[in-house]
Formats: C-alpha cells, structure tokens, sequence
C-alpha cells in the first residue's frame, strides 16, 4: 500500500483529493500540509496529522508519494525536498514557468524519480487538448475562450496554455496559422493573449468552475469545442491515476495524456 501526503491539503482542491485517496483501498493518507496550520483534522473517523513545512512533514510520516495542489514556489520547494529523497510528486499546480519546469525536469532525471505534471485532470479536458491537436491542420483561425471562478490567481490557465500548445504542435508548414491584424485596438489587450498566434481570452467571474472553449474557423464555417468542469470531483479519477502510475517512471511526465495512450 503506498503511502501518500496532500501538499495544500486544505485548499479545494486539496480537500477533494483527500476524500479520493482516503476512499481508495490501494493508498494510505499519512499526512498533509497546510503553511497555516500544523495540527490534525479528523476524516472518516481518521486523524490526518497536519504540518506548515515539508521537511517535518516527510521526516514523520516518510511517504512514497507527494500529491500537490498548492502554489508554484511550494510544488518547486517540494521537488528540490522529495525527488532527491525518491518521494514520486503528482502535482496539478498552475503557474509555472517554463524555466520551473526545466528545473524539476533535471531534478527528476538526475534523481530517477517519477513527477507527473497535469495541468488538469479530467479525462474530458484532456481529451480537449488531444482533439485540439487533430483539428489543427484543417484550419487557419484558432482562438481560446477560457473562463475560471473569481479566486484562480494565474492567467491564462494551464488548461489553456496546454491546449494553445497543442495546436502548435500539430500544425505543418503546409498549414500556418492566420491571425488578423488589429489596426486600431481602442482598449490595449482587447483581443487577448497571443501564443505563438493563438489567441486565448481569460474571464474570472462567480458562479464559474472551469470552462474551455476552442473556435476553429475556416472559409463559411466554425468549429466550436467545449469542456465544462461542473465540480471538482471530475478530477479525481485523474488525480487516482496518476498517483497510482507515478512510481513507475523516473523522470517528468507532462500531462496526463501521456499515461492515458494518447
């Protein structure tokens, strides 16, 4: 049975992954890590010791696998702490620059210990980012509608960027993207984000999870494709995969289509 810890455990994500891993049979929740408290909190009649810095955290409870939902600054914290001590991390954290993945890349390989990046983990956004990846070539005009609730501090999200990157990636010469020019924008940033000529437009409102939605546009005719995130438990399923795949890798897998064969 392996032996997991929730860095963020308190946040809402954090929380949900607490009741997925506590409800699986194959997995043991010995700890989590919250920087406001270091105390316990009892679930299903089970009490979670509680700790506000890692180091304590692994040195009592010597876990097999680290899973994250936290901020950028701590999931790099954490890597320099776990990989080296071949604690295998699962991490849905948004926020990271290429240069963070870079370091946890060479973190991972020097130590041959597994990270599984995802910047989401519901199986019908990634298959959002896979499909995006399909559509690409046959058409010239691409934009990115992404809509999160108020309290999400990154923008665009990871899903977004992920799907940006994919397009990218299944585009040929043969095929370029257009993006027309703005002659005249009245108010700065009116048509978004630009990624690599694709466009990505960021909302932040109440009564919003997450929501995805990918225009292909080409001569008379639109293409729309959409996720909606309705609730967080759609993540969990991904969330169980990952942290039951990650041990069998040493180095850093990014996304979750890579464990999924796609």
């Amino acid at each position: 049975m392996a032996k997991v810890v929730i860095q963020g455990i308190l946040g809402n994500m954090g929380t949900e992954v607490m009741k997925a891993i506590s409800s699986a049979p194959d997995l043991e929740l010995v700890g989590g890590i919250d920087l406001s408290t270091s105390s316990s909190i009892t679930f299903n009649n089970n009490e979670i010791s509680l700790f506000d810095n890692i180091s304590e955290c692994i040195s009592k409870t010597s876990p097999d696998i680290l899973v994250d939902f936290s901020t950028s600054n701590s999931l790099l914290n954490a890597a320099k702490y776990c990989l080296p001590n071949s604690i295998s991390i699962v991490s849905g954290t948004t926020g990271l620059a290429e240069s963070d993945i870079k370091e946890i890349r060479t973190l991972a390989d020097e130590n041959k210990t597994g990270i599984i990046y995802a910047a989401n983990f519901a199986i019908g956004a990634i298959l959002l980012i896979h499909i995006a990846k399909q559509l690409s070539p046959f058409f010239e005009y691409i934009e990115i509608n992404e809509t999160h609730h108020e309290n999400k501090i990154d923008a665009p999200s990871g899903t977004a960027l992920a799907i940006a990157r994919s397009i990218i990636s299944g585009l040929s010469p043969d095929s370029p993207l257009i993006t027309p020019e703005t002659k005249t924008e009245l108010i700065q940033g009116s048509r978004g984000a630009d990624y690599q000529g694709v466009k990505i437009h960021a909302s932040r409102m109440q009564g919003m999870l997450a929501q995805h939605n990918v225009v292909f546009g080409t001569s008379g005719q639109t293409l729309e494709v959409k996720h909606n995130t309705i609730n967080r438990e759609c993540y969990m399923p991904g969330v169980l995969r990952a942290v039951r795949d990650v041990r069998n890798h040493k180095t850093l897998i990014v996304g979750l289509e890579n464990i999924l064969g796609l």
